[in-house]
């Protein structure tokens, strides 16, 4: 288990949510694919597949929306779908 030190403790707070991720496990690789190919859209899927089972996914998506991560998939969630799902759940309000 990765330990987070050296940050004020409300960040370590805020990001211990990261230890539970089953991405910790995984090839990092996966959640960062490039381009559109067979392989990047390959690793998009493993990546999805990973967070469709993790526990903490929501969490993790919140995270990536609120601090407006432009990359990665991050909660099941590209990058382009964040920003998607993002407005749309703003403008219902």
């Amino acid at each position: 288990m990765t330990r987070i030190t050296g940050l004020p403790r409300q960040i370590r707070r805020d990001l211990n949510w990261q230890r539970q991720a089953l991405c910790v496990e995984a090839d990092p690789e996966i959640f960062f694919p490039v381009g559109s190919n067979d392989t990047s859209e390959a690793d998009e899927r493993r990546a999805k597949d990973v967070c469709e089972v993790c526990e903490v996914r929501a969490r993790c998506f919140q995270w990536a929306v609120n601090h407006r991560i432009p990359e990665g998939i991050w909660g099941g969630f590209t990058a382009r779908e964040r920003r998607e799902l993002a407005d749309r759940l703003k403008n219902r309000r």
